[in-house]
C-alpha cells in the first residue's frame, strides 16, 4: 500500500469516524471531492468552505493524527495540514525504502 492510500485511508477514517459516514457522503457530494484524486490542499479547501476555519482546524487534526499513527509519527505539530501530510509522507517513504533495501 502507498502513502496516497494510507492518505485517503485516514480522512476517510477520521471525517467518518468525527462525522458519521451518512456526513462525510454529504460532504464529499457537496464539495465535489473525489478522495481518490484530491491533494491535501484540495482537502483543506473543501473543509474550509463548509466547515469554517475552527471546524477545519479540528478535522485537519484529526486526520493527520490518525496518518501519524499510520506511519509511525508521536503527534501532530502546528504546522499547516499540508505541511504535516507532506512531513507524515516523507517519513513514509523513509521507512519504505529501508524496508526495500534491507535495512
Amino acid at each position: 500500500m502507498g502513502f496516497d492510500e494510507l492518505f485517503r485511508q485516514a480522512v476517510r477514517s477520521g471525517l467518518g469516524d468525527t462525522l458519521g459516514e451518512e456526513a462525510l457522503a454529504a460532504f464529499l457530494y457537496h464539495s465535489h471531492l473525489d478522495l481518490n484524486k484530491a491533494e491535501p490542499n484540495d482537502i483543506h479547501k473543501s473543509l474550509l468552505a463548509i466547515f469554517r476555519e475552527d471546524g477545519t482546524k479540528i478535522l485537519e487534526m484529526i486526520i493527520v493524527k490518525r496518518l501519524f499513527e499510520k506511519v509511525g509519527l508521536r503527534r501532530p505539530n502546528d504546522e499547516s495540514f499540508e505541511a504535516m501530510v507532506n512531513q507524515s509522507r516523507q517519513v513514509y517513504e523513509r521507512n519504505n525504502s529501508k524496508v526495500k533495501s534491507g535495512k
